[in-house]
């Protein structure tokens, strides 16, 4: 074999390296970028999720202390987020691709909308004089009914699929 011919055969091998690695780089660049976006759109749904169920909670503990104190400064986290609630629930559904967590929303929103009525009637009977149901006959606070909404998700989810939220 001609030295020359050789020279030719090593530079094309060492072009077609180069192009090889270029391409793989050009490939792991794209999948990074992917693999990025990914992960800007969970954080974007652990954030609204966040924001969804910090809301609830405010919503909770608002009409608890107006139901308590029978002051409406205690109302306005409830009356800021009541409204927004069952958009904020239908877009966060929307934004998850994932049918397993799908399922654990649609098993929220008929309980964020039960809670809802349930808040909404307990704070007219408080507006109309009573103890928003408070309290029973014998005036003592009432078992039962009053669970959070956190445990009252993941007793649901967990009840449908076998398994809990997290």
């Amino acid at each position: 074999m001609k030295p020359s011919l050789k020279i030719t055969v090593l530079l094309s091998v060492v072009t077609l390296l180069v192009a090889l690695v270029t391409g793989m780089s050009f490939w792991s660049f794209s999948k990074t970028e992917d693999t990025a976006a990914a992960r800007k759109h969970i954080s974007i749904i652990l954030a609204s999720a966040n924001h969804l169920m910090s809301a609830l909670k405010d919503a909770e503990t608002g009409q608890r202390g107006y139901l308590l104190t029978g002051d409406l400064a205690f109302l306005e986290p409830y009356l800021a987020v009541r409204e927004s609630l069952v958009g904020d629930l239908k877009v966060l559904h929307e934004l998850t691709g994932i049918t397993a967590a799908r399922r654990h929303l649609d098993v929220m929103a008929p309980l964020v909308d039960t809670k809802l009525t349930e808040m909404a009637k307990s704070i007219e009977l408080r507006r109309q004089g009573g103890d928003g149901g408070r309290r029973g006959r014998a005036g003592r606070a009432q078992p039962g009914g009053g669970e959070a909404l956190p445990e009252q998700f993941a007793m649901a989810a967990g009840e449908r699929d076998g398994e809990g939220l997290a």
